[in-house]
């Protein structure tokens, strides 16, 4: 079992939130065994929100985009803030 972490500081608009997601999912394009990627927002605005439609359209394109180029193991996609833990991909699925 491999761990990896990073900071990363977002500045971007919350829409954009899957700039930041494709850029991570990217590590897992030649992963040979499955991964996940849990993005923990520890900001005071949570910046994943299920009402904004253009974010959501944006992270669904995102992600599926992203299975095309990875090789065996889509990661399964989580983002964690402090209304709970929300599941973007499982299983090469969008949640």
């Amino acid at each position: 079992m491999a761990l990896k972490t990073s900071v990363e500081v977002f500045k971007d608009k919350s829409s954009y939130l899957d700039l930041l997601v494709k850029q991570l999912i990217k590590n897992f394009e030649f992963a040979h065994e499955p991964g996940i990627l849990l993005l923990n927002d520890l900001s005071q605005n949570p910046l994943f929100d299920p009402r904004d439609a253009l974010q959501q359209e944006r992270l669904k394109q995102a992600i599926e985009r992203q299975i095309l180029n990875t090789m065996e193991f889509p990661p399964e996609v989580y983002v964690q803030d402090r209304n709970g833990v929300r599941g973007l991909m499982s299983q090469s699925k969008w949640v």
